[in-house]
Parts: C-alpha cells; sequence; structure tokens
C-alpha cells in the first residue's frame, strides 16, 4: 500500500498543470507518457511537441522507483484521440472518421506503393498515402495522356530502401524498414 501512496505521490508531483500552448493543431501531440518517475504510462493527453521534447526526466532525481510487480492500468489507446489546437491550449479529442481520403488516424491505415499512371523506364519511386488515396489516383489514370515512351539505356537514379508507411499528424509518410 505504501508503494501506491509513494508512486502516486511521485506522479502528481511530476505532471505539469500549465496548459500547453500552441498556434495550429500540428503544433499538438498525443502522448501517455508518465511522470518521470512513475513505473507506469499515463493517462493519454495533448501536449505540445516542445513541451514533450523538452521533458527530459534525465535530470530527475528519483532514487529507487520500486517498480517490480507493479500492476498497471490499461491505457486508451492512442489512435483513438487526436491532438488539436483550441484557443491555444493543446487538447485531446476523440478521433474522427476523416472524409478527406488522404488523412489517416492510425499507422494501419497507411500503405507503401510503387506508383505511377503512366509507363516509365524506371521504376516510379516508393510513395506513403491511405488505400482510398491510392485507389483515387488509380482511378485518375484513364483520364491522363500519357506520351508513348521508348526506353533506351536510362539511367536510373538510385532509390532508398522502400520503408514503412506510417501515419504522422494524420498524414501517412515513409519512415525507415527497422
Amino acid at each position: 500500500m505504501m508503494t501506491f501512496w509513494l508512486c502516486l505521490s511521485m506522479l502528481l508531483a511530476d505532471v505539469p498543470t500549465r496548459p500547453s500552448a500552441c498556434e495550429a493543431d500540428d503544433d499538438c501531440v498525443i502522448t501517455a507518457q508518465a511522470a518521470c518517475c512513475s513505473c507506469c504510462p499515463g493517462v493519454p493527453r495533448s501536449v505540445s511537441r516542445q513541451e514533450l521534447a523538452e521533458q527530459d526526466c534525465s535530470a530527475k532525481n528519483c532514487g529507487v522507483v520500486p517498480c517490480k510487480g507493479t500492476a498497471c492500468q490499461p491505457v486508451q489507446d492512442l489512435n483513438t484521440l487526436q491532438a488539436v489546437c483550441r484557443a491555444g491550449t493543446c487538447r485531446a479529442e476523440p478521433a474522427k472518421v476523416k472524409k478527406n481520403p488522404s488523412l489517416c488516424i492510425r499507422d494501419s491505415d497507411c500503405v507503401a506503393a510503387s506508383f505511377s499512371c503512366c509507363e516509365t523506364c524506371c521504376p516510379p519511386p516508393t510513395i506513403a498515402a491511405t488505400q482510398a488515396e491510392l485507389d483515387l489516383k488509380r482511378g485518375e489514370c484513364p483520364a491522363k495522356r500519357c506520351s508513348m515512351i521508348r526506353c533506351a539505356v536510362e539511367n536510373c537514379p538510385a532509390q532508398a530502401p522502400p520503408g514503412v508507411a506510417v501515419c504522422r499528424s494524420n498524414r501517412c509518410e515513409l519512415a525507415p524498414a527497422r
């Protein structure tokens, strides 16, 4: 029981009490990063990217925190929330299903694919997009006017390894493969 109160007091002493300042939604991020001296993840919340980067737990002197055998509460899936900036303050709101086909909510919404409507001599670059966005691009291909190509020995630019598609700030992007 003493361990519970010790952990709770450390958690409460280290939780930021000031609201996270922002100017736009991209300034905010959802995190479950707990207090520096906590054994368990915290409650998901929205903070500014700058505030999250500035939280330096290495400077904290927590002493020995007795975490072994600590039962942590389940944490809400971070993908069910979105970080928004409202009146200059970062807030966490339920993630909405996006109508824009290029917007994502979670990594599984994104795919990495090589895509080009027209034939090319060199392989097209790998892009990150939602499946709905790729389907829209493929649907636009019949309307494209592609010129006939004749491929000679062509020096194709070197391409980076394809990587994996991830959702960052509601946009799909390529990240290095792990």
